[in-house]
């Protein structure tokens, strides 16, 4: 049978083989046996290294900065230019998948920054100042603008119970802090982390929000970095994924101080700049530096240059694979000024010289009263305003007294400020809760300036509002007659509708009686002026007049707190000497400029030069003292410092004050007579003064 079978397949063979499909059947096992052979290899044998090597890209393209033209007088010295220097850079290439994991990579970068006492670029104008406060570095339509941004609304005509306008700046860091969701676990959860770190984490992610529409575009975290950084950052790379250091330029200003107003400064573009910027024909996105003020805002257009332009492909994770193609940015156009650089300066410390010389012949030793009738040239300065004034403006840090590693004398200062803060504070809270208060007209001098300072401060707080009504007779009896107490006030105006916002209190009960609420009233306000630094100034002021506080050890912080070079000479006659001997030493650190009537920011302390050539008409110096360092104005603590001088140095006296034109206007009143025929070229007239 087994034969049977083997002759049948052989003869169906044979018909087979005799059909004129056969070598078509044949062909097609062939090829199927290729193909799966061919499937075999790509998939089994080769198929994880295929895997590997697969990568999906897609095109981008991406705009490269320009440089910045220079800035010269006109002699061709430089007053701004760009230097070349190592920059920290995040770009987010999605190697972090949530907001959890970029913020504990930003806060690794953070620390390393921090142990190289890097300053960190802002775009957030919060800090926190050196009571611990949060405050904005900026106000106004510019504080405005901002937060439109940062709420994501098209005006500022748009805020609403959702996006208030009047946030405040500790408000304004909680909000953004959640948002970015620092100081939070994926799952929700919370870990440490310190409002300085968190605050700067803040400005990253804000900066790196600014360019996320434009993905691959790096934001500069910090600038001008040590080369002990950039080494420390290159051995964490690992860890710090997105974040790179590379070469960039950054703007730097000569004769900084006497040119500060008109050469002015750069930063990162708002929304509204961008938006005038390029309906003037400019090409200007998110992240872009432009001029803020002076020549560097008003050349704008002529020092940016012309933006270049990178085609790249990237894969599926942000990655860069490859870059096509690669055109240049052009360099702005360099700009010459009529001023003469040698000149503004010299005339910037001519100035400087002049108004110490004054300070100087004004400077009393002893007790000066200055009366309203009295003219400049009769007002003296007393010697203890002078060292009231370097805690009033903030020369010395009222802060620094109460460190632990604090000199002796600021010790002694700090110990007898605390005295009085005790006392005032018990004094007031006395007055303030004393069955026959005092009237404000019967107070002594000092309790008086504390209890208008107190007033203040209530409404500066906003318990105080605006719906008082001043012509309430209660009010007028308050302000204008001082007839009857602070206390009396508050306790009437708790009883009148919206006048205290008793929300802003301390109230725990649901139902409260009116002693209950002023009691919460009066401990609020001793509260506010226990952590108010103004109001320890105020005390400070009335210890160092009454001497309390002495010039010696006034002078002896300035030597602790490094704003004097240490003199061991000068320091061993101060710790020796008396009164007279503070005095004098003071007079001569103005004598020598080491200290300025811009720190010290008494009446006089700013002045204004303008020289221009009478047949051009060329300006050749234009100077307002006090000047500012703006190769610093980007660091946030040093514009917030220029805010709170009492010298205002951002104020620019030559060209923004208001004054009468004095002698440069007898040129117009001679023309107009000579016109009019009233005088002719024979006419004289003596003048006196």
């Amino acid at each position: 049978m087994f034969r049977d079978l083997l002759e049948y397949i052989g003869y169906r063979l044979k018909q087979v083989a005799k059909s004129r499909l056969f070598p078509v059947s044949i062909l097609f096992i062939v090829m199927f046996g290729a193909l799966i052979l061919q499937l075999f290899q790509l998939q089994i044998v080769e198929g994880e290294a295929a895997q590997e090597e697969y990568t999906q890209t897609t095109k981008k393209t991406v705009s490269l900065s320009s440089t910045r033209g220079n800035i010269y007088d006109r002699n061709g010295n430089l007053l701004a230019y760009n230097k070349l220097v190592y920059v920290v850079t995040v770009t987010d290439e999605g190697d972090y998948s949530t907001g959890y994991e970029k913020n504990i990579m930003l806060l690794e970068l953070i620390e390393i920054l921090d142990s190289h006492d890097e300053t960190l670029n802002t775009e957030v104008p919060i800090i926190i100042d050196s009571s611990g406060e949060f405050q904005y570095t900026s106000e106004g339509n510019t504080l405005l603008r901002f937060l439109r941004d940062m709420y994501g609304l098209s005006s500022i005509n748009d805020f609403d119970e959702d996006n208030p306008s009047d946030i405040t700046a500790e408000e304004c860091f909680e909000y953004l802090k959640e948002r970015y969701g620092i100081g939070q676990y994926a799952n929700g959860d919370t870990y440490e982390v310190s409002d300085e770190a968190a605050l700067k984490c803040i400005n990253i992610r804000y900066s790196m929000a600014q360019n996320s529409y434009q993905k691959y575009v790096s934001t500069t975290v910090a600038e001008d970095i040590s080369t002990e950084t950039m080494q420390d950052i290159l051995e964490h790379s690992q860890d710090l994924l997105g974040v790179d250091v590379e070469e960039d330029y950054i703007r730097v200003y000569n004769y900084s101080e006497a040119f500060s107003h008109i050469i002015g400064y750069t930063g990162t573009a708002s929304t509204d700049e961008i938006e005038e910027l390029n309906e003037e024909g400019g090409d200007y996105t998110s992240g872009d530096v432009v001029g803020k003020t002076g020549i560097e805002a008003y050349n704008e257009l002529d020092l940016q240059g012309t933006k270049g332009e990178r085609v790249m492909y990237v894969d599926s994770e942000g990655h860069i694979v490859s870059i096509e193609s690669e055109e240049e940015a052009e360099t702005g156009s360099d700009v010459y000024l009529t001023l003469d650089a040698e000149l503004q300066e010299g005339i910037y410390h001519l100035i400087e010289q002049s108004l110490a010389g004054i300070i100087l012949d004004k400077l009393e030793e002893g007790d000066v009263t200055n009366t309203a009738n009295m003219t400049a040239s009769q007002r003296k300065i007393g010697i203890k305003q002078v060292y009231f004034q370097l805690i009033n403006n903030n020369i010395l840090d009222m802060d620094a007294f109460a460190d632990e590693d604090a000199s002796e004398a600021e010790q002694r200062i700090y110990a007898t400020f605390q005295s009085e803060q005790s006392s005032v504070l018990s004094r007031m809270e006395s007055e303030l809760t004393s069955g026959s208060p005092t009237a404000y007209a019967d107070l002594s001098e000092d309790m008086q300036a504390y209890m208008t300072y107190a007033y203040a401060a209530l409404q500066d707080a906003g318990i105080l509002t605006s719906a008082i009504d001043s012509s309430d007779e209660t009010y007028v009896t308050y302000h204008t007659d001082e007839t009857i107490s602070l206390q009396d006030f508050l306790r009437y105006a708790l009883t009148q509708s919206g006048w205290v916002d008793t929300s802003l209190l301390d109230l725990t009960e649901k139902y409260t009686s009116a002693e209950d609420t002023y009691q919460a009233l009066v401990t609020k306000t001793l509260d506010l002026l226990e952590d108010d630094d103004d109001f320890s100034k105020e005390i400070y002021e009335q210890l160092i007049d009454a001497g309390d506080i002495g010039g010696r050890d006034i002078c002896l912080a300035l030597f602790a707190q490094g704003v004097l070079e240490e003199d061991e000479e000068a320091i061993e006659k101060l710790e020796n000497g008396n009164s007279s001997t503070a005095y004098q030493f003071i007079y001569e650190k103005i004598e020598n400029l080491e200290l300025t009537p811009a720190q010290l920011a008494l009446d006089p302390c700013s002045a204004a030069v303008t020289i221009t050539d009478p047949d051009t008409g060329e300006v050749l110096a234009m100077v307002s003292y006090p000047g500012y360092d703006n190769n610093r104005i980007n660091d946030s603590s040093y514009y917030y410092s220029l805010l709170q001088d009492q010298s205002s140095p951002l104020y620019s006296t030559a060209t923004q004050a208001r004054t009468a034109p004095g002698s440069t206007f007898k040129m117009v009143s001679a023309i107009a007579a000579l016109e009019e025929g009233l005088i002719d070229s024979t006419t004289t007239f003596v003048c006196e003064g």
